[in-house]
């Protein structure tokens, strides 16, 4: 009797032992990510799906929420890695470079600037603007380019995301611009979409947790999240 308490007190102990080494490796069989809007929409959901069909006994958390509470969800330990905007202060936690993504002009299809191949500040000058709400550094460039060539767009509407603006403008209700990541897989019907210039990016950082190792189960999905991206923004050079 005293010997199959023993022998079942090391199957015990085995399988802690087998289930810390889980944990330690794929971080609990739980996968937590955070995301501005931006790439919430679209991007992270479709590595997400990929990530799935990889791993399907894994829970996943998803929350898309602003570039400053992803970082304050990651920072807590909260979540496991975060995807945000430049803007935010990366003090306080692991950070790199994601993915950059080039300014693009969208307007209906009958605006008398659907014809161009490319819209420029000056061409902007007292036309119904949408404007979204950039991030200081994207803002203080795009003030740039049009003082440089004393253009002042006409602000009709002030928007917190493109997709928004994207609707607006296939409205008529103006021209706008937006980061082309928040307007993959959308119904582009009404919708025309151009090349401005000059060329300002919209810049995205990966965030992590302080301190903290990053699991394997992390290091799988930031593989897959990174053959996503590189793939979309395959398809935008091409556009």
């Amino acid at each position: 009797m005293f010997f199959r308490e023993v022998d079942s007190h090391f199957l015990a102990m085995a399988k802690l032992e087998a289930a810390a080494a889980r944990i330690r490796e794929f971080g609990a069989g739980e996968l937590k990510i955070a995301s501005l809007h931006s790439l919430g929409g679209r991007l992270v959901p479709k590595a997400l799906a990929l990530f799935q069909r990889a791993f399907p006994k894994i829970n996943v958390t998803l929350q898309v929420q602003s570039s400053s509470q992803v970082r304050d969800l990651v920072e807590s330990g909260q979540f496991d890695l975060g995807l945000c905007s430049e803007e935010v202060d990366l003090n306080g936690v692991e950070h790199q470079h994601f993915a950059d993504y080039r300014m693009v002009a969208v307007l209906s299809h009958a605006h008398p600037l659907a014809s161009r191949a490319v819209i420029r500040p000056e061409d902007l000058h007292d036309q119904p603007f949408l404007q979204l709400d950039f991030d200081e550094r994207l803002s203080r460039d795009l003030h740039a380019a049009f003082a440089a060539v004393h253009a002042k767009p006409r602000v009709v509407v002030d928007a917190e995301y493109s997709a928004t603006i994207c609707a607006l403008a296939s409205e008529g209700a103006g021209i706008g611009l937006v980061n082309p990541a928040a307007i993959a897989g959308l119904d582009r019907w009404g919708v025309r979409v151009l090349r401005f210039e000059p060329a300002l990016h919209f810049r995205k950082h990966l965030v992590f947790p302080p301190g903290r190792p990053r699991p394997q189960l992390v290091r799988d999905f930031l593989g897959i999240l990174a053959e996503v991206r590189n793939r979309f923004t395959l398809q935008l050079d091409n556009a």
